[in-house]
């Protein structure tokens, strides 16, 4: 938010808040963990079919990328705009296979 807000009316208020990482590492943790519970119990259901399984992968990738904007900021490297950015500036932090997002 502190990023990307534009004041419209009154006082900065968002200027003055500060937010530890700590904080934002436990966030992004309980976030994740979530959604990985999701995705595993959606996968369960596509039981075994490639077809479910590439539905499902292209439904959730959307969510996984906006998650990792959120780590940028534990790394402390600008928050990129397009999601496809952030996944390939995330490579560089943490090594997968970027292939997957193509």
């Amino acid at each position: 938010m502190k990023e990307h807000y534009v004041i419209l009316h009154g006082q900065d208020r968002l200027k003055r808040l500060f937010i530890g990482h700590a904080n934002m590492r436990f966030q992004l943790k309980h976030e994740l963990r979530g959604k990985l519970i999701q995705l595993w119990e959606r996968y369960l259901l596509t039981d075994g079919s490639k077809e479910k399984f590439a539905s499902l992968f292209i439904a959730t990738l959307s969510t996984f990328q906006l998650q990792l904007r959120g780590e940028f900021r534990l790394f402390e490297v600008t928050d990129p705009f397009r999601k496809y950015e952030a996944v390939c500036q995330f490579a560089m932090h943490e090594p997968f296979e970027l292939a997957v997002f193509d």
